[in-house]
């Protein structure tokens, strides 16, 4: 999915090289577990390390987690899966934290979870999961519909029984 004709950055860890604005709380952090390992700017940067924030991220490793596994029905995207990583599980696995809530699926993710099918009585389907998350890419792009975090490679380990969601 990366788009960016600029140079890229690669390593075995960027951990703390890249911020999304100016405030040092948007700084990225990543860990042992799942390294950031490139990053590809949309734009020149307007100084070192500073890249307005809008690029895309690749991070690469293993981490188990837990979290929960949601099929709904969305306006902008149709029927989609989301897998948001339990708090404690990433606490210290990437900062900010929400790049690790909304991971967004593709559509193999509906055979691989084993989610029912969305029905008029039943418009959103929730469970608890256990995976190994193996990749992640962030496309960090404001205001447009490419912006946002999406699970590429992960094992499911297992996953609870599907409940209505309460909307």
């Amino acid at each position: 999915m990366f788009k960016s004709e600029l140079k890229c950055t690669c390593g075995k860890n960027l951990s703390g090289l890249f911020r999304f604005d100016r405030s040092d709380d948007s700084r990225i952090f990543s860990s042992k577990k799942l390294p950031l390992v490139a990053f590809c700017p949309y734009q020149q940067p307007s100084d070192e390390n500073y890249f307005e924030g809008e690029g895309t991220y690749l991070f690469e490793g293993a981490a188990i987690v837990n979290g929960i596994i949601e099929r709904s029905e969305s306006d902008s995207l149709g029927d989609t899966a989301e897998f948001s990583v339990d708090t404690n599980d990433s606490k210290d696995l990437i900062r900010p934290r929400y790049l690790l809530t909304s991971l967004r699926l593709n559509d193999q993710a509906f055979r691989k979870f084993q989610i029912p099918k969305l029905t008029p009585k039943h418009p959103c389907w929730i469970a608890n999961a256990k995976i190994e998350i193996k990749s992640i890419e962030t496309n960090h792009d404001a205001g447009t519909d490419n912006g946002g975090n999406f699970l590429l490679d992960y094992r499911v380990l297992d996953v609870g029984k599907y409940r209505d969601c309460k909307r």
